[in-house]
C-alpha cells in the first residue's frame, strides 16, 4: 500500500479529504468535551459518584446522538492522525496498512452514497459477512447513514446464515471475496441463489485473494462523491444497527439498536473506563458483535482514538495471541482488555521482555464474571487491574462495570453506569413484577435506560422481553449487595457462553434428537477455566437401544449448524430429570455438570489426599455453591492447593473439613 493511501483494495481513496461538517445533523457537537487525560473524568468509587454524574442531563454528555455524528466528530479533532493500523496475520514485522481519519470518514460517506444509490432507505438494511477490516467499517458505519447496518456471524452454517439474512428482507449483501481460509464467499454466494431479493452481492477483496465475478467495494467506492450527495436528518430513535442474539435456530432474534443507544455506549465506555483521544487499543473482537461494535470500535472512533486490527480473525488467530506483547510495544498499546478466555490465554503466554509500560493501570474484562485468582494474575504480571463488565445485545453492550477508582470486588459485575437503571425483582408466572429483592436476595435482573433495545425486528419475539411497566428482563438472575454491585448468579434462560460466543442449546438438542436412539436431550453449559462454559449434552435413550455416546457424537459433529455449539460430551442417563408437568429440569443438569468440572480440576489431588468428594447445590446467595469435603492431615497445605485448582472458576467454593 503507498502512502497516499491507494490500492485495489481501497483501504482509503487518493486525495480523500474531511467531508464538510455543516450539514446532515441537527444537533452536532462541539469538540471541548472530548478528555485529552484520564484526570479529566470525575472519579468513580462508588454508586455516590454515578448519582453525581446524573445531575447533568444524559442528552448533554452523549451528543451528538448518532453514530455518524459521533464518528465525523471524532475525525475532525486530528484529521492526519492514524485511525486504522491493520495486520494482516497478527505480526507486527509484516506489512502494516494504515488509513487516516481523514482516509476514513471519507470512505465511510462514499459508502454511505453507494448504498443510497443502491435503493437503501433509512428503514432498509445492509447485511456484512466480513471479518476483521478496514473495508468492514467503511461498511458498517456507511450503512448506519444510509439505512440500517446489520452485521452477521460469518462462522455460522449456511442454512443459519440464510434465516438470519432472510428475516431482516435486505436486498444489499457485502461479503469477503474468494480468501484463504475463510469460506464466507461460497456462504454469501449460496445465501443469493436462496434469496433472489438480493439484487446486490458485493465483495470485498482480501490483499491476494481472488477476484469473483461480482462488483468490489474499493472500485465502487472511488466511483462515489467525497460528500454526502442525500439529506437524512437522523433521529436518537432511528435504528442503526441490527445484532442478532447468538446461535439460532430457524426463528433468529434480532434486536434494533438505535442510534440514542449507541450514543450513550460511546460516552459510558469512555467515562467510565476513563479513555482519551490518546488511547492505542486492540480492534479484535468480532464485529458482528455488541461488543466489538458498541464498546471498542464506536468509543474509539468517536473519541478520536486509534485503532489496531491485528487480523482479520482477530482473538481468534493464535498467532496474535503469541505475539500480543510484540504488539503491545509496537504500537504502544494503551488498553488491556478481552473475554476472560483471552485473559487466560494471555496468561499462559506471558510478557518475556516486551516493554508494556504504555498499557494504562486500567483494563477490561467483558462476557461472564472474571475469576479472582485470573483477575489477580492479571494485575500481577502487567500491572493492569481488570475491570468486569456486565452486558448483553439487548442492552446495546453495557451497563455496569467495577468501578474504575473503587473496589473491583471480583466475582461481581460491579456496579450500574450512569442513567441505567438495575433492580432484582420477583416475578409472577405471567412476567409481572411483585415487588423488590431485598439485599443480596436473588431474583430477575431488570433494567430501564437510554442504551436498552427498543425490542426485536419480529414482534413475536418481544412477548415476555417487558414487564408490563417497561422493565427489560432479559432472563439473567442475580442479587443487589449492600454496596450496590451486581452479581449475576444465573440465567433464566438456556443460552450456553463458550468464549463469548452464546450458543442456543436447541442448537445442540434438535441435532440430537434427529438420532433415532435419542429419545429426549438437553444442552447446558459446564464451567471451564478456559472458556467459561462448554456445552455438555445429556440424553435419554429410546427404550430398546443400545447407542453409545461415541456414536451419537459423531452424528452429531456430522450434522450440527453451529460448529461452536458440537458438546464436548455425550452423557447418556436413563431417565433426565423432570418437573411435575414433564418438561425437561435444567437446574439439575447444570448442578451436575459444574460437579463433573469441579472434580475433575481436583483429581490431580486424590494421589496425595486421603479423602476429597464435591457436592454443588444452589445457594441464596452465590446462585451456586461448591463445597469440597476434605480429610487431610496438612490442613494449609491441603487448603492452598485445592484453592489454586478452583480459584480459576468463577463459581465460589468452599471446603468441609472431615475428622
Amino acid at each position: 500500500m503507498t502512502d497516499d493511501g491507494a490500492d485495489s483494495r481501497c483501504l482509503a481513496i487518493e486525495g480523500s479529504a474531511m467531508p464538510p461538517m455543516d450539514r446532515f445533523d441537527a444537533d452536532f457537537h462541539g469538540l471541548a468535551d472530548i478528555p485529552v487525560s484520564p484526570d479529566n473524568y470525575a472519579p468513580v468509587r462508588t454508586i455516590a459518584d454515578i448519582e453525581q454524574m446524573e445531575k447533568v442531563p444524559f442528552e448533554m454528555r452523549a451528543r451528538p446522538l448518532s453514530s455518524f455524528g459521533l464518528i465525523r466528530r471524532g475525525a475532525l479533532l486530528e484529521p492526519e492522525k492514524i485511525a486504522l493500523y491493520v495486520l494482516r496475520n497478527g505480526d507486527p514485522d509484516d506489512a502494516i496498512d494504515k488509513v487516516t481519519y481523514a482516509q476514513f470518514l471519507d470512505n465511510i460517506v462514499r459508502a454511505a452514497n453507494l448504498f443510497r444509490s443502491l435503493g437503501v432507505g433509512q428503514d432498509d438494511a445492509v447485511v456484512l459477512l466480513l471479518p476483521n477490516l478496514a473495508e468492514t467499517h467503511y461498511v458498517l458505519w456507511g450503512a448506519q447513514v444510509a439505512g440500517i447496518a446489520f452485521s452477521v456471524n460469518w462462522m455460522l452454517e449456511p442454512l443459519q446464515l440464510t434465516e438470519i439474512v432472510r428475516a431482516s428482507e435486505t436486498s444489499v449483501l457485502v461479503a469477503l471475496g474468494p480468501a484463504d481460509g475463510f469460506e464466507i464467499w461460497d456462504k454469501a454466494c449460496r445465501i443469493k441463489d436462496k434469496m433472489p431479493q438480493i439484487e446486490h452481492l458485493i465483495q470485498v477483496r482480501m490483499p491476494g485473494g481472488a477476484i469473483a465475478e461480482a462488483p468490489e467495494l474499493g472500485a465502487l467506492l472511488r466511483e462515489q462523491p467525497a460528500e454526502l450527495a442525500f439529506d437524512r436528518a437522523i433521529k436518537p430513535d432511528d435504528t442503526a444497527i441490527y445484532l442478532h442474539t447468538g446461535g439460532t435456530t430457524g426463528a433468529p432474534k434480532i434486536a434494533r439498536l438505535n442510534h440514542r443507544g449507541m450514543a450513550y455506549q460511546r460516552w459510558a465506555n469512555s467515562a467510565m473506563k476513563g479513555t482519551t483521544r490518546h488511547d492505542v487499543v486492540f480492534g479484535a473482537g468480532p464485529l458482528f458483535h455488541a461488543g466489538g461494535i458498541c464498546s471498542d470500535s464506536l468509543p474509539a472512533f468517536g473519541t478520536g482514538m486509534t485503532m489496531v486490527i491485528p487480523d482479520p480473525s482477530g482473538f481468534r488467530n493464535k498467532a496474535v495471541i503469541r505475539n500480543y506483547w510484540k504488539l503491545v510495544e509496537h504500537f504502544q498499546i494503551t488498553r488491556l482488555s478481552g473475554v476472560p478466555t483471552v485473559h487466560t490465554a494471555l496468561m499462559e503466554n506471558p510478557p518475556k521482555g516486551e516493554d508494556i509500560t504504555s498499557l494504562r493501570p486500567i483494563g477490561g474484562s467483558g462476557s461472564g464474571a472474571l475469576p479472582a485468582a485470573l483477575g489477580e494474575k492479571v494485575e500481577r504480571v502487567t500491572g493492569v487491574r481488570v475491570l468486569v463488565t456486565y452486558g448483553a445485545t439487548e442492552f446495546t453492550c453495557n451497563i455496569s462495570m467495577a468501578p474504575r477508582d473503587g473496589d473491583p470486588r471480583f466475582g461481581a459485575s460491579g456496579i450500574r453506569w450512569p442513567y441505567t437503571q438495575i433492580r432484582t425483582v420477583r416475578l409472577d408466572d405471567a412476567g409481572n413484577i411483585l415487588g423488590d429483592c431485598e439485599t443480596d436476595e436473588i431474583g430477575a435482573i431488570v433494567l430501564k435506560g437510554p442504551s436498552i433495545i427498543a425490542g426485536y425486528l419480529d414482534e413475536r419475539d418481544n412477548a415476555g422481553l417487558f414487564t408490563t411497566d417497561g422493565w427489560l428482563n432479559n432472563g439473567d438472575l442475580g442479587r443487589i449487595d449492600g454496596d450496590g454491585y451486581l452479581w449475576v448468579t444465573g440465567r433464566a434462560k438456556d443460552v450456553i457462553i463458550r468464549g463469548g460466543h452464546n450458543i442456543d442449546p436447541r442448537v445442540i438438542e434438535e441435532t440430537l434428537l434427529d438420532h433415532e436412539a435419542v429419545a429426549l436431550a438437553a444442552a447446558v453449559g459446564e464451567p471451564d477455566t478456559y472458556a467459561g462454559e462448554l456445552p455438555v449434552a445429556y440424553v435419554q435413550l429410546t427404550p430398546g437401544s443400545e447407542a453409545t455416546a461415541k456414536e451419537i457424537s459423531e452424528f452429531v459433529r456430522e450434522h450440527i449448524p453451529e460448529r461452536a455449539a458440537n458438546p464436548v460430551e455425550i452423557r447418556i442417563m436413563e431417565a433426565l430429570p423432570q418437573t411435575a408437568v414433564g418438561k425437561i429440569y435444567k437446574p439439575d443438569l447444570r448442578l451436575d455438570a459444574t460437579r463433573r468440572a469441579f472434580a475433575a480440576a481436583l483429581e490431580p489431588l486424590r494421589d496425595r489426599i486421603e479423602a476429597i468428594d464435591v457436592k454443588v447445590a444452589a445457594h441464596p446467595v452465590h446462585g451456586t455453591l461448591a463445597t469440597v469435603s476434605v480429610q487431610a492431615a496438612d490442613r494449609a497445605g491441603v487448603e492452598a492447593e485445592i484453592g489454586a485448582a478452583l480459584g480459576t472458576f468463577a463459581i465460589v467454593h468452599e471446603i468441609e473439613w472431615k475428622d
